[in-house]
């Protein structure tokens, strides 16, 4: 089995992200656009591929979305508020759309069926948390400590033991972390050890872990600190 990231982010209808969030937890799936000039729903991939290929020059996610999610599988998303859920996959690929759909222009027609979960921040891995930050509609989660963890997570939230769990895999406390939580324990531990941290000195669009600190024996030096 695998685990992915969707953002529900659409861009070829008229439907905003919460009216889109809200129609795939009714209707219990998730997916993306690309949609036809058909209303005719299919599980029949070459079908599909050969009306859309004549309005849409580029189905890669489509094709990936087909050929990769498969029952079972763990997909996390969030709403339009942040809150975040993990679904398991109850089906395969398959083109659909409804009366519901075409009445608000929500462009999520290339779906799989899912069972949704909600799921609290602090219970979201920072990995999971990390994989939001790419543009991409969807992806592959590669590591395997979050994979591990999600599927522990789904037996709990669900109450069944539907996934079996390699323990050692998410034991590090460091995966639950994500990257402001790792640079505030970090420099917890700066303190600890007799420095000072001037917490604004940490900047959002720095791509290292950055503080400004000096020892408490150094009066009136500041030295910047990066990692």
């Amino acid at each position: 089995m695998y685990v992915f990231r969707i953002h529900i982010r659409p861009q070829g209808g008229t439907a905003d992200m919460r009216t889109t969030f809200d129609y795939c937890l009714r209707n219990g799936l998730l997916g993306v656009g690309w949609r036809t000039n058909s209303q005719h729903n299919t599980k029949n991939w070459d079908e599909y591929f050969k009306g859309a290929s004549q309005i849409h020059s580029d189905l890669q996610i489509c094709k990936y979305i087909q050929k990769w999610v498969s029952k079972g599988d763990l997909i996390w998303t969030r709403d339009a508020e942040g809150q975040y859920y993990l679904a398991c996959v109850t089906s395969d690929w398959e083109y659909w759309t409804s009366p519901e759909a075409i009445e608000l222009d929500i462009d999520v027609a290339n779906i799989f069926r899912c069972v949704f979960q909600r799921v609290v921040i602090d219970a979201v891995p920072g990995k999971i948390v990390a994989c939001f930050r790419a543009s991409r509609t969807f992806q592959k989660v590669a590591d395997n400590r979050a994979i591990e963890y999600s599927k522990y997570l789904w037996n709990k939230l669900s109450n069944e033991q539907i996934y079996e769990i390699d323990k050692s895999k998410y034991s590090d406390i460091f995966m639950m972390l994500d990257d402001e939580e790792t640079e505030d324990l970090l420099f917890l531990y700066l303190q600890s050890q007799g420095w000072y941290v001037l917490p604004n000195s940490r900047k959002g669009d720095t791509m290292s872990f950055e503080y400004c600190s000096a020892p408490l024996k150094v009066n009136r030096t500041y030295a910047a600190w990066g990692s």
